[in-house]
């Protein structure tokens, strides 16, 4: 019963004081929106169990060399089926491994990523066919009918969702495959954008142990069996490999991590938990905001309290009924801070869909509206606290007295000062972070590529390995590029294996023959593969030596092309060109050396990667991104001049990726957008609300001050004086804020360089700035309330007092 008067009482309370709570609601609504939305990706990507059977005891297993032993590469199949056949730990192991494949037949013919997978691999997650069936064991070995497995996403949009497809036959590398299923809508397994699954089939009598080419192996733990166990027993397997067959397993172990081990991986969660902390640090600053208002609305119903407690109401009473208006105006601030997150949620579900399996996308279910509850609650507490204790604490006897009013408020006038000078200081640490966070985002995305991509339309190509031979695939790209450079409108025309920003650039270790590192690993090196001419279609200077010539084919003299970066790493004050090197397993000579490009989305910890170039008739690739640069402003417009150009020579390829190279290096960044969208956000609140903070307690003192500033004019203060007296207080609390919160500057620099693995030095450069802006917002915040002061007339400000 009581609390049902509280409640009634706290909303009456509410009502009468409109501006007041629409601020506090409107301030705790947006960090409760921030932090919901937060908390909402943290629990898609670490805290929402996988959807699969027994996730907690699956297993990925790769290879991956002694010297690098967190970095995965493909598994030997010889070796898979030694592995599955002598391991203890588990219970059932499956081969995976991704590829793409051109669907032909009826319709346009179309590029298809596909999963290959043991038949064993979908009942071991727990995944049923949502129409047929699924791979069954004999489908594993080769020579039985071909069959494929359709996902849900790509049943729909190629065929309409007909059921009759499953039992007929589609055309794959011009090879027909029987359909015997559908799989279950959004059901992935490591990759988001997987069109059609295949058996992996694996030939005992004709393996290899060097050859690569299983991504990755998914087993599940046998149950009581830790991944500590497993990874034990896995090491004296690989050791006993390497004794067994040398040659193909020297240097390499194997490697096993659950899946959360590996998803989302260590920079992600690094990032994340500094969007956590962002998030927070605004939460708290709203917190000090509205503290601050409710002291002032506290001060404001001084006599109400202390006429109560003269009546002979408790403490504890007075404490409770003003804890009760606190959390009740939380909990209105958080439902509607909830109801915005749904909006923002939706919105970075929409943005990032393309680049994230659908399992990670963030959703708003039960444990983000609990999170969301508790967090609302919590900081009605938090910040109703000290103004309830204040309040509850007054001495009546001194209350009741003549001009108990301004003794009992000092001590207020320094809770209110204390808040806005730490919202100061954690405002300052917030934004210097969100500076740090874009400048470093924007210099990976905007800085100076090395290329010109402007006016290039670009299109990937792959041809299947059962109709091309390597001779009759590398005149086909030849005979495509001569083609596409006669399109009407085409400036020129090229090619590379992976294109500029992508993230899936390809890497290798390089060797410099008579050069010692010592017991340091092999440096890595991002390669490519493209034709002559490459460098002047993409505008790359060739410094030194010569470009790829139509001579350098697979029977001439193996060569290559580093970049500046390279040359000067590894041949420092000495001249790269008739060099030798080994990449790939072979020796090249070095005839030319170009300027230095961004090929990679990211760099490494020593920064941009070093390149190696590989003329594609020595090193053809079967997928090879072609580009064309138009003449036109809107490259897409040579788009169905390219396609027709592709069918004339062969009208089964399928063209896939088709859009301007610089649509597709802004797709690569689309994360790192919304990342950064979110930081600014909370820097953009966390100004407003430290803003807001300085005006509230300047506007107070100037109400409390109005006797003294009516005495001060009187005996001769100018406008000019009483202004000054009003921003020289606003500047105090701003400066005392910041010279506190340069530390934590320093520290979140440091957390930030190790979340971004070097990427974000030097960015301190904009401290100075932010200090300003954060010196200027004072003075502006400040200069109302100073206003206001100025032109009060002695008559009036001695009557008001």
């Amino acid at each position: 019963m009581n609390l049902t008067q509280d409640v009634r009482f706290a909303f009456r309370t509410l009502a009468k004081s409109k501006m007041l709570t629409a601020v506090a609601i409107g301030s705790l609504a947006l960090v409760v929106t921030g932090n919901t939305t937060v908390f909402s990706i943290l629990n898609a990507f670490m805290i929402r169990p996988l959807p699969y059977k027994d996730a907690e005891r699956l297993m990925l297993i790769g290879q991956s060399a002694l010297e690098r032993p967190d970095d995965f590469t493909p598994f030997s199949p010889a070796n898979f089926n030694d592995l599955r056949r002598r391991t203890q730990v588990f219970e059932v192991m499956a081969a995976y491994t991704e590829d793409v494949v051109n669907l032909t037949g009826e319709g346009e013919p179309e590029q298809l990523s596909v999963a290959r997978a043991s038949p064993s691999l979908l009942p071991m997650l727990g995944i049923d066919a949502a129409w047929g069936r699924v791979f069954s064991e004999a489908e594993e070995r080769p020579g039985v009918e071909p069959v494929v497995l359709l996902t849900h996403e790509f049943w729909k949009r190629r065929f309409g969702g007909e059921p009759n497809v499953v039992g007929g036959t589609i055309r794959l590398g011009r090879e027909a495959h029987v359909v015997i299923g559908i799989l279950p809508e959004h059901f992935e397994f490591v990759n988001s954008s997987v069109d059609v699954w295949l058996p992996y089939t694996l030939d005992p009598a004709s393996l290899e142990r060097a050859e690569r080419s299983i991504n990755v192996g998914v087993a599940k733990l046998r149950h009581g069996i830790t991944p500590e166990q497993a990874r034990s027993e896995l090491s004296l397997i690989a050791a006993d490999l390497e004794r067994k067959y040398p040659e193909a397993n020297r240097g390499y172990g194997i490697v096993a991590n659950t899946i959360r081990e590996i998803f989302p991986g260590d920079t992600d969660r690094r990032l994340f938990a500094l969007l956590q902390g962002g998030a927070i640090f605004v939460l708290l600053i709203a917190c000090a905001n509205i503290a601050n208002l409710l002291l002032a609305r506290a001060q404001a119903r001084r006599r109400e309290i202390v006429l109560r407690l003269a009546l002979g109401a408790g403490r504890a009473r007075i404490l409770r009924q003003l804890l009760t208006e606190s959390v009740l105006l939380a909990v209105i601030g958080g439902v509607v801070g909830t109801a915005a997150s749904l909006a923002a949620v939706r919105a970075i579900r929409q943005a990032i869909a393309g680049e994230v399996p659908y399992n990670f996308l963030p959703v708003v279910d039960a444990r983000v509206l609990v999170f969301s509850l508790v967090i609302a609650v919590a900081a009605g507490l938090f910040f109703g606290l000290m103004p309830a204790l204040h309040s509850a604490r007054l001495n009546l006897a001194s209350a009741l007295k003549e001009g108990g009013d301004r003794t009992a408020s000092t001590g207020r006038g320094w809770s209110r000062r204390l808040l806005v000078i730490g919202q100061m200081a954690m405002a300052l640490t917030l934004l210097c972070g969100a500076g740090l966070l874009l400048r470093s985002f924007l210099a990976l995305q905007y800085a100076p590529p090395g290329f010109e991509s402007e006016r290039m339309l670009t299109f990937r190509l792959s041809l299947p390995e059962k109709e091309y031979s390597e001779a009759q695939l590398i005149l086909f790209y030849q005979r495509l590029r001569e083609e596409l450079r006669a399109v009407p409108g085409a400036v020129t025309a090229t090619a590379a294996s992976t294109l500029p920003k992508s993230r899936a650039t390809e890497g290798a270790e390089v060797e410099i023959p008579g050069r010692d590192d010592g017991d340091d690993p092999a440096p890595l090196v991002t390669w490519l593969s493209i034709p002559p001419g490459y460098f002047d279609a993409m505008k790359i200077p060739l410094l030194r030596g010569r470009d790829f010539l139509t001579r350098d084919r697979a029977e001439s003299l193996a060569v290559v092309v580093v970049d500046q970066r390279f040359a000067d790493r590894f041949w420092p004050g000495d001249d790269a060109v008739g060099k030798q090197l080994r990449v790939l397993d072979e020796t090249r000579e070095v005839v030319g050396v170009a300027a230095d490009v961004v090929q990679r989305r990211l760099g490494d910890l020593e920064g941009v990667s070093p390149m190696v170039y590989l003329p594609w008739t020595q090193h053809p690739m079967r997928a090879m991104n072609f580009m064309l640069r138009s003449r036109s402003q809107d490259p897409t417009t040579l788009a169905e001049s390219a396609r027709q150009t592709v069918w004339r020579l062969d009208p089964d390829l399928p063209i896939a990726n088709v859009m301007s190279l610089e649509t597709f290096m802004a797709n690569q960044y689309v994360g790192m957008r919304v990342f950064g969208a979110m930081i600014a956000g909370f820097g953009v609140v966390a100004l407003l609300l430290a803003s807001v903070g300085v005006y509230g307690v300047l506007a107070y003192s100037v109400a409390q001050r109005t006797q003294e500033i009516g005495v001060r004019v009187a005996l001769g203060a100018s406008r000019n004086d009483v202004l000054t007296m009003v921003l020289r207080d606003g500047l105090k609390l701003a400066f005392f804020g910041l010279v506190i919160g340069l530390p934590g500057v320093f520290v979140v620099r440091r957390l930030i360089e190790g979340a971004l693995e070097g990427l974000a030095g030097g960015a301190l450069v904009l401290a100075p700035l932010i200090t300003l802006g954060l010196m200027l917002v004072t003075l502006l915040a400040s200069l109302l309330p100073a206003r206001r002061a100025s032109n009060l007339s002695p008559v009036e400000a001695l009557r008001m007092g």
